[in-house]
């Protein structure tokens, strides 16, 4: 199911400079895919479920800009950008939920801009 996006927490890369100035960061990384499950379960499994392999490693390029004010020092930082989908580990022998799982799938880059 999916559940929305979420920006991670590893920074891709960071660019800066003082102010007058526009700061312009293009970020091509490849991110893989990455998954957890509470019970163990195959990847393959996993990947029936969500429709697409969580294995794969995604390239995606981006570009963004930040104008910075005169007299700062600012900076423009990436961060991965990734879909959340959640599931459930059903146990068919026994008719009952075994454990959840959640895969963050990288769709592109999330920005963050400061000044001080």
């Amino acid at each position: 199911m999916y559940t929305g996006q979420v920006c991670g927490t590893d920074r891709v890369d960071v660019i800066s400079g003082m102010g007058p100035v526009t700061l312009t960061l293009t970020t091509m990384r490849s991110i893989a895919t990455a998954w957890t499950s509470s019970v163990s379960i195959s990847a393959s499994k996993v990947s029936a479920t969500v429709g697409f392999s969580v294995t794969d490693t995604v390239t995606k390029t981006e570009a963004a800009a930040y104008a910075v004010p005169s007299g700062r020092y600012g900076y423009l930082e990436s961060y991965p950008l990734y879909d959340v989908y959640t599931f459930e580990v059903y146990n068919t022998m026994f008719n009952y939920v075994q454990g959840y799982g959640q895969v963050n799938r990288p769709v592109g880059y999330c920005y963050n801009h400061y000044d001080s």
